[in-house]
């Protein structure tokens, strides 16, 4: 994830601000992708031995709806159905949290002072959706 925020901030550095060179950008891509290949190396993720098989993997997670999901909890707002809830991945905000999520969006969209620009920011959408896609398939 951090990766793929770092690529989305490179082509943004390239593309709307115009502050870094694409032979620069392409330089720092592949040394964070090999230097955190190396990391992962010298933690021993690629050594053999280590059982795919093993217990809480894909269960003990969080995804995209831990903040919206009340599994249960909330009065006013129905279970998503057809998720796996675990202990791990309940972030519920409430509906008060939520309420307060969409009136910050609604003010930071409805001034211009405040308002971000879309050319801007469409990096990180798209890394974000793409990584939504991902998980959604697992």
């Amino acid at each position: 994830m951090v990766f793929g925020l770092t690529v989305a901030l490179l082509v943004k550095l390239v593309l709307n601000d115009r502050s870094l060179h694409w032979k620069h950008a392409v330089f720092a891509g592949v040394s964070c992708a090999i230097a955190s290949m190396l990391f992962f190396v010298a933690l021993g993720y690629f050594s053999g031995g280590v059982s795919t098989g093993s217990g809480g993997f894909n269960t003990l997670n969080a995804d995209m709806l831990a903040f919206f999901n009340p599994n249960g909890t909330s009065r006013f707002l129905p279970n998503v159905p057809g998720m796996v809830i675990t202990n791990e991945g309940f972030a519920y905000l409430g509906l008060g949290g939520i309420a307060l999520v969409v009136l910050a969006c609604m003010l930071l969209v409805g001034t211009d002072r405040w308002m971000l620009p879309l050319h801007r920011v469409w990096p990180v959408g798209v890394v974000a959706l793409g990584q939504c896609q991902v998980w959604m398939r697992h």
